[in-house]
């Protein structure tokens, strides 16, 4: 191309959802709670009311959803503040289907000391 001369414009690609608003948003795909709770029962004991569950979902395919479970525990440590840490993780498919999940987390493999 000579020096000053734009480029032409690709196409215009038509969006699936034309009808769709464009300030509308699709709706994120959560876990059902009744689903969910009844799975993380089974994994942790939960003594009080100072854990979050955060439920994100990744995606989407072969009509299986893939979340990721976070955990998260408040702790107090002085009078105005508290420390937010995630205690558990867990990658899961969940099947809306048969409402069934699966756990496919991979545990880590954490050295118990490090010797440099």
């Amino acid at each position: 191309m000579a020096i000053g001369k734009k480029r032409p414009r690709p196409a215009k690609v038509p969006s699936v959802n034309e009808n769709r608003d464009p300030g509308e948003k699709q709706p994120t795909p959560q876990i059902p709670r009744e689903v969910l709770f009844a799975f993380l029962e089974k994994e942790i004991k939960f003594t009080d009311n100072s854990y979050t569950i955060k439920d994100g979902f990744l995606f989407s395919q072969d009509k299986i959803e893939r979340h990721r479970i976070d955990v998260w525990d408040k702790q107090a440590t002085d009078y105005y503040t508290s420390s937010h840490t995630i205690k558990f993780s867990y990658f899961l498919h969940y099947d809306p289907k048969t409402q069934t999940i699966q756990d496919f987390t991979v545990p880590a493999n954490l050295p118990t000391s490090r010797q440099y």
